[in-house]
């Protein structure tokens, strides 16, 4: 069964189901030929107005990634100077104290030079750590704690780590600054 439509065209839809084949009433439309050569690179400046924040995200990434584990080694170092200043507590008094090993507070400042030196000592290019320094900054960031006044059970420490970065430097962000503070304490049991 064939079926025409105003044009005469046929329409035989149960015959082969073909809608497609069909004709479409009307004219093609098609773009003049100026407007298709205005969408000539529209995607390639869309890609360079995006490669910037996707550069400082990625960026972020990279050298965020770098300042928390700065920060965690900063940790690490200011733990280990703490434990270092706390291990010179007097051995003897030990004996005599029921267990307890404390510092002199009056040796507060040669403990702390000692963890100065050690922090130091960690600095740069240690550790595969490129351009990343570590310090005591100011001298009430290594402190002595838990104590009479005379003597202290605890020492406290605070270690900044200043790192550059790679590829934050291009948006003016040249050095990543991280601190971290922790406490060693001086436990001894006898018996």
């Amino acid at each position: 069964m064939q079926h025409l439509d105003d044009a005469g065209h046929r329409l035989d839809q149960e015959r082969d189901g073909d809608l497609a084949a069909r004709p479409v009433p009307g004219h093609a439309v098609s773009r003049p030929a100026g407007r298709r050569r205005r969408d000539h690179g529209a995607s390639a400046v869309f890609f360079a107005i995006l490669a910037v924040p996707m550069l400082l995200l990625f960026g972020l990434v990279v050298d965020g990634g770098r300042a928390i584990a700065d920060r965690q080694r900063a940790g690490d170092v200011a733990l280990e100077a703490a434990r270092q200043i706390v291990s010179q507590c007097d051995q003897n008094a030990i004996y005599t104290n029921g267990g307890i090993c404390e510092v002199a507070v009056a040796d507060t400042s040669r403990l702390c030079a000692g963890a100065e030196r050690y922090v130091s000592s960690y600095g740069i290019g240690t550790d595969g750590d490129h351009g990343v320094s570590y310090a005591i900054e100011r001298p009430s960031d290594c402190q002595l704690k838990q104590g009479d006044g005379q003597h202290a059970r605890a020492a406290e420490v605070r270690v900044c780590a200043k790192a550059s970065t790679y590829i934050l430097q291009m948006a003016g962000l040249g050095s990543i600054h991280q601190c971290a503070t922790e406490t060693a304490e001086a436990v001894t049991a006898v018996g």
